[in-house]
């Protein structure tokens, strides 16, 4: 939470592997601390999103544990549904990033990083598996 009420309730992995936590501990603390001008929450509130297949690495340690955790599903990067992974996949995402309206765009398809946004990052994920072709 933050001073003007605002919550925090996702945080997104990169990694597979959990990183070290130095100094989380104190954020920990400084979340219950009385003092604040803000409600604490507790780390159950927040979900971590984890890349697919590293629920288990964060489940297993000591600090990651304490966050309601969630594997990111990627998209095939079929974008625009039509079966086939192409550049039109690739101008449909740049459309949509663009906030132009794409007819029969699937976000979900569209999101290769996984990572629960649409972004450039995942028009380039497309376009290399285009190349890999």
């Amino acid at each position: 939470p933050t001073a003007d009420g605002m919550t925090l309730k996702t945080i997104i992995m990169q990694g597979s592997v959990p990183p070290t936590a130095e100094g989380f501990m104190s954020w920990e603390t400084s979340l219950a601390n009385p003092d604040l001008e803000f409600t604490p929450l507790s780390l159950k509130d927040i979900t971590l999103k984890v890349p697919a297949g590293a629920k288990t690495a964060y489940e297993a340690d000591n600090v990651w544990k304490k966050f309601t955790i969630e594997e990111l599903t990627p998209g095939d990067g079929n974008a625009n549904g039509d079966d086939i992974i192409d550049i039109n996949d690739v101008l449909a995402i740049v459309d949509y990033i663009l906030g132009k309206t794409v007819e029969g765009f699937d976000r979900a398809a569209a999101d290769i990083t996984g990572d629960g946004e649409v972004t450039i990052a995942d028009a380039t994920a497309v376009l290399a598996i285009i190349l890999r072709q």
